[in-house]
């Protein structure tokens, strides 16, 4: 510290050289010559020291001394340290304008005789090159002392590193650079704004997008700008959040408006500042719209059809899926293969076989397949071709699976009911064929039957034959009956088609052992066409024998009743069951063509026949069902008029 204790040593001579020019002292050997002034002031020299020693220490400030008339330089440990030479270098002014990078050289220099000269502090900013070759900075300050003549004694001062703070300002000048080119060059409009609403800067975007100058933008503000009633929870949003983006309606300079995408992140700093990004995006919502429209024209066009349109990627992963299908929730498929989706991993390896197939050759591909989905099996015509990218490569595949499992059924049900017609015709020729050989053998058996002095074991022979030839020849006459029925509406029975439909299920009825209650009124007469009125009620008692066990019970119902719609006088004919009963959702479809409840057994066409046959003859047909364990069953009910008025309906349906 012999650097800093010869400046504390002037400091305190020049301090002494102040008292003997005082007024207080009275004599200059009086004051040199007490010896308790002097011990004090050294005292104070040494406190001076110790506090002094202590900041540059905490500061890690490096010390200089140099003693201008002998051109001796004195350096402290720590200031060779900041010039990377060893502790025990000899310095010398020469020796430290060599440690100086050679462009900051004459700078220092300058700086060192402005400073002597001039009688004011050195202050320097300089780069040192260490003796590996590496590059550091320091800044250091000095005071020159001079004699009582005016001439330069010596110049003491401090040094420090200031690497880390150059480095840093490089970086933010460089970073400065950066932003301020891309801030520049920005296709978007790009604002730096304070929270308050106040514009600082615009981009060359900027004002090319809003036709104002960046003064203009200055003048203006964020209300200048937009006036969207959005933005208030927007700004809002970014308070809480630090940054945010939305949609905003902007006003140019000649206050035509545009649609603006904007995003807004907060800067943090003193004051805080806000850097705002605003995109044009009116090309894109036009696009957007047109979009929407093309969509809801393509959905329109596919409503309530059956088709299902879908893009898979070349993983065969959905990417976009429309279904009609209101049940359908889209965002299932999404991401997900064929063999996530269906319940039969056969199904899925067979639809993507053919998807694969596509991606491989690129050629369209078109096949029905088989599905289970949703619990029940469906067939779809499954149409698939590439889906091309902008580059004119396959990038997947683009699907429409078309649901045809209704019409399959429509033509299965065809090809039954046109078997059935050939049935009906050939039991017809058959029953026509039995029927004249079966009345010889009836008068044959009448009349072994009239011989006298027969056994009684033989006759009872020939009356069991001769019954049983009877139920032959009953239902011989059923059959040619049901083939040959006039279509002309006229007085039916309705107990006697209710009896006949009975007789027609008999051996149904055995071979369930089902108990038939009947309950019918007086014998009610109703004008239509026997066959068809038969046919219902065949069709609805063959049903409830389906539907129950064995031993199950079915009753039949006939009374008439006046209905509140017309007051008119109709006969209620009830069929009911103690079966499994039917689903509530089954029984709102009970009534459609080709809907069955029976699997693959039944057409779906019977209860739709015997509505249009009920319809026609101006009556209705209603179902009960309950599928409980503790009540299960089904009732069907038909009401059909009675008199002139069901005569004027059936005869005009006919007609």
């Amino acid at each position: 510290m012999s650097d800093i204790r010869g400046t504390q040593n002037m400091r305190i001579s020049n301090q002494a050289g102040a008292r003997k020019a005082g007024p207080v002292l009275d004599r200059e050997d009086r004051a040199h010559d007490s010896e308790s002034e002097a011990t004090l002031l050294q005292k104070e020299l040494d406190n001076s020291d110790e506090r002094l020693s202590l900041v540059v220490q905490a500061a890690r400030l490096g010390t200089w001394d140099w003693n201008l008339r002998l051109n001796e330089l004195a350096w402290s440990a720590r200031c060779l340290e900041l010039f990377g030479l060893p502790a025990d270098t000899a310095m010398s002014y020469d020796a430290f304008l060599r440690a100086i990078h050679p462009e900051d050289r004459q700078d220092v220099e300058g700086r060192v005789l402005t400073a002597i000269r001039c009688h004011t502090d050195y202050e320097a900013e300089m780069r040192t090159i260490w003796p590996d070759g590496s590059l550091h900075w320091v800044a250091s300050r000095g005071r020159a002392y001079y004699d009582e003549a005016g001439r330069p004694e010596r110049m003491v001062g401090v040094a420090v590193d200031i690497t880390e703070r150059m480095r840093a300002e490089e970086a933010l000048r460089e970073s400065e650079a950066k932003f301020r080119s891309l801030f520049d060059s920005s296709l978007d409009a790009v604002l730096l704004t304070f929270p308050d609403g106040r514009i600082t800067a615009a981009n060359p975007a900027a004002c090319a997008m809003f036709g104002m100058t960046e003064e203009e933008f200055r003048q203006a503000g964020r209300s200048g700008i937009t006036e969207d009633p959005r933005l208030e929870v927007a700004l809002e949003n970014r308070q809480r959040l630090k940054k945010f983006r939305t949609e905003l309606t902007y006003v140019r300079k000649d206050r035509t408006k545009f649609e603006g995408e904007m995003s807004s992140v907060l800067l943090e700093g003193n004051p805080v500042r806000s850097f705002v990004v605003i995109r044009d995006i009116t090309e894109r919502k036009r696009g957007e719209e047109e979009l929407r429209l093309t969509t809801d024209r393509f959905k329109l066009s596919l409503r309530g059809s059956p088709i299902v349109v879908f893009n898979q990627d070349l993983d065969l992963r959905y990417t976009w899926i429309y279904c009609p299908d209101v049940d359908c929730d889209t965002t299932d498929f999404i991401g997900k293969r064929d063999t996530d989706l269906f319940q039969r991993p056969g199904d899925a390896e067979a639809s993507q076989s053919i998807k694969a197939e596509v991606i491989r050759t690129g050629t369209r591909q078109r096949r029905e397949v088989l599905l289970f989905w949703r619990g029940m099996e469906r067939r779809y015509d499954l149409l698939v071709d590439p889906l091309l990218d902008t580059d004119g490569k396959i990038a997947g595949v683009t699907c429409a699976a078309i649901d045809i499992t209704e019409r399959k059924r429509a033509q299965e049900a065809l090809v039954r009911s046109e078997k059935l017609a050939s049935l009906g015709r050939m039991a017809a020729t058959i029953a026509h064929e039995i029927n004249n050989p079966l009345e010889g053998v009836m008068n044959l058996l009448y009349l072994a039957n009239s011989t006298q002095d027969l056994p009684p074991l033989t006759r009872q022979y020939l009356e069991m034959a001769s019954e049983e030839l009877n139920r032959v020849a009953h239902i011989t006459r059923q059959s040619l009956g049901f083939y040959r029925e006039s279509g002309t509406p006229a007085l039916t029975s309705v107990k006697s088609a209710l009896e006949s439909a009975v007789n027609l299920l008999r051996s149904k009825i055995r071979e369930k052992r089902a108990v038939i209650h009947r309950q019918y009124d007086d014998d009610v007469q109703v004008i239509a066409v026997a066959g068809e009125i038969r046919q219902v009620f065949a069709n609805l008692l063959s049903n409830s024998l389906d539907a129950i066990s064995d031993r199950g019970i079915i009753t039949l119902r006939v009374s008439t009743c006046h209905t509140l719609r017309d007051g008119q006088r109709h006969v209620r004919v009830t069929i009911a069951d103690n079966g499994m009963g039917i689903g509530s959702d089954e029984q709102k479809r009970i009534f459609e063509a080709l809907f069955t409840t029976k699997g693959t057994i039944g057409t779906g066409l019977g209860l739709w026949v015997s509505k249009q046959i009920i319809d026609k003859h101006g009556g209705t047909i209603r179902v009960r069902s309950k599928t409980e364990d503790n009540c299960r069953g089904t009732v069907f009910s038909i009401l059909l008029p009675i008199g002139s008025v069901a005569a004027e309906r059936c005869q005009s349906a006919v007609a």
